[in-house]
């Protein structure tokens, strides 16, 4: 079964970076991949309060990379970011249960940047082209709702047919996504963050 601990620890750390309070996000200030405005309840959030509070210095970007070095060090909001991510962008598709590292990592990161609905929409819509015309298993309905129909079909075709096609899919709609995101916005104000969502889509 997939091992959330080896995806945190690898492509949380590589991807998500650290504390971001960025212009224009729509997330708020973010930190691993936590935004604020998606996720007002976390309990880290007191805890990065609480560091800045001791140091207000510390929230001019110029103070980043030290903010960043503290925030690392306290062992309280490490433990609120595994329990925050495993619950919140892993539980909700049944990762512990997903017999393909791979399509996890990629359900998890998905899940991480577009919500739960919208990575589950994207995997439905993937199982249902994969199927061999409903031959391997039975289309799924796709409304971004991850049950037991959607997990027994996703299990079904990496048995029958390998994690790879189901994996490079899910990447092209990823892909996809993040150019209809920016193309929405006016000015091409968000074109710069093309270059980072790259960073997220592996083949």
């Amino acid at each position: 079964m997939a091992d959330f601990g080896l995806i945190y620890h690898g492509d949380t750390e590589k991807i998500e970076g650290e504390f971001a309070d960025i212009l224009g996000d729509t997330g708020g200030r973010t930190w691993k991949g936590i935004s604020e405005n998606n996720n007002p309840d976390w309990r880290g959030w007191a805890i990065i309060d609480a560091i800045l509070h001791a140091d207000p210095a510390l929230a001019k970007p110029l103070r980043r990379v030290e903010l960043n070095k503290k925030l690392r060090a306290s062992g309280q909001l490490e433990a609120a970011t595994f329990e925050r991510m495993k619950l919140r962008y892993w539980d909700v598709f049944w990762g512990d249960r997903n017999s393909s590292q791979t399509v996890a990592a990629e359900m998890y990161d998905q899940t991480v940047h577009f919500g739960p609905s919208r990575a589950t929409e994207h995997l439905q819509r993937v199982l249902n082209v994969l199927n061999r015309k409903g031959v391997t298993v039975a289309d799924v309905l796709v409304d971004g709702d991850y049950g037991r129909k959607t997990h027994t079909a996703l299990e079904v075709i990496v048995a029958r047919s390998g994690e790879t096609p189901i994996s490079l899919y899910l990447n092209c709609l990823q892909g996809m996504r993040y150019i209809e995101l920016i193309e929405r916005q006016p000015n091409g104000r968000f074109e710069d963050w093309i270059w980072g969502f790259s960073r997220r889509i592996g083949f």
